[in-house]
């Protein structure tokens, strides 16, 4: 996230995030293939 990044679209995205962690890989071990 930018240092510049308003407030509430910084809310948004961690809550977009949070919502869908299981979905991103984290890590080169979540990458199966």
């Amino acid at each position: 996230m930018g240092a510049f990044l308003q407030p509430d679209v910084k809310e948004k995205l961690v809550k977009l995030l949070q919502e869908y962690v299981d979905v991103f890989a984290w890590s080169y071990q979540d990458m199966p293939g």
